[in-house]
């Protein structure tokens, strides 16, 4: 009975360390780096990558860009390339160091992903308590949440994070740096199974369609007017989504359309081209609205993407020459 006892309060005891350390790593930060959890913190990273200044192909967006391979960009278009991109990044992320880049050293072409085009909400003056600072907030239930939810969300940030890409998990613990080839990373998503296929087919409720708010619109049509008056070529383009996963974007494209025509830059909309957005091994195997590309598909993306592009510059430079 005795040994019983003392196995019983050495698990305890081992398990009450074992959470003091998480609780304490999670209030240093160590799960929060800005490397990988804040767009100004990759960017300043970015920066410090030479050939983020010596790329004359400048691909921004977030995380539907990374993942492309930059070798094959590389090879089609005949240009050093860069990925200026994060996770979860909008518009107003991507200005400022494009605005700084421009100032700096002109790049040739500037391709926005056009996933970015919303504006993400922005908590201004809210502190976000990992432990509890007072007994009632100790025993509040919404507190406890906010620990248990902001400690683990490099970890199960989406359903089948842990069950296709256990990697995440080791990345959060062991925060390793990150090195990223020209700002692009190869992608670790698995495919669609069968099991996601058949959800599609059955219960999935499509993404809906829904327009980009007036104010991104506006604030990208005046970043294409500096561009224009600077003689920077960039062209707009949308990462493909397998074909179930959100109904047909209309007004969502109206309002990119608009822009890019009253602009005078062309839009790339690789949603049209069948052969990609009909092969699910192309597509991340997901339950949520954010369906990124597995290795194939960026590869597939990369190589369709950038003919595209050329054809685009091509296009552009023989409409320039015109008398």
């Amino acid at each position: 009975m005795n040994d019983f006892i003392r196995f019983c309060v050495e698990v305890c005891i081992g398990a009450c360390s074992i959470c003091i350390l998480v609780i304490a790593l999670n209030h240093s930060g160590w799960f929060t780096y800005t490397e990988r959890n804040h767009a100004n913190g990759q960017f300043l990273y970015f920066w410090s990558n030479p050939n983020f200044e010596q790329a004359q192909v400048l691909f921004c967006g977030n995380s539907q860009v990374y993942v492309l391979n930059d070798s094959i960009l590389e090879k089609v278009l005949e240009e050093p390339v860069f990925s200026l991109s994060c996770s979860s990044c909008d518009l107003e992320d991507l200005l400022n160091p494009l605005r700084s880049r421009i100032k700096k050293n002109q790049p040739k072409i500037i391709v926005l992903e056009t996933h970015s085009l919303y504006k993400r909400i922005r908590e201004k003056g809210v502190v976000k308590t990992r432990l509890p600072t007072t007994w009632a907030n100790f025993f509040d239930v919404r507190s406890e949440w906010d620990q248990i939810k902001y400690l683990a969300r490099d970890v199960i940030r989406n359903r089948s994070q842990i069950e296709v890409g256990p990697g995440w998990l080791a990345e959060a613990i062991l925060r390793p740096q990150m090195q990223w080839k020209n700002g692009f990373r190869k992608s670790r998503f698995k495919p669609i199974t069968g099991v996601e296929l058949e959800t599609y087919k059955n219960d999935w409720v499509p993404f809906p369609d829904s327009p980009i708010e007036q104010e991104v619109l506006i604030a990208l049509q005046a970043f294409l007017m500096e561009c224009n008056r600077q003689e920077i070529e960039v062209i707009l383009y949308e990462s493909p989504w397998f074909h179930a996963q959100c109904s047909p974007q209309k007004m969502r494209y109206r309002g990119i359309e608009q822009v890019a025509f009253e602009s005078q830059v062309p839009f790339i909309n690789m949603n049209k081209d069948n052969s990609l957005v009909e092969n699910p091994l192309y597509f991340e195997a997901t339950f949520e609205n954010n369906q990124h590309l597995t290795e194939l598909g960026a590869n597939a993306v990369s190589q369709a993407l950038s003919k595209a592009i050329l054809l685009k510059s091509q296009i552009a430079q023989q409409r320039s020459e015109l008398p």
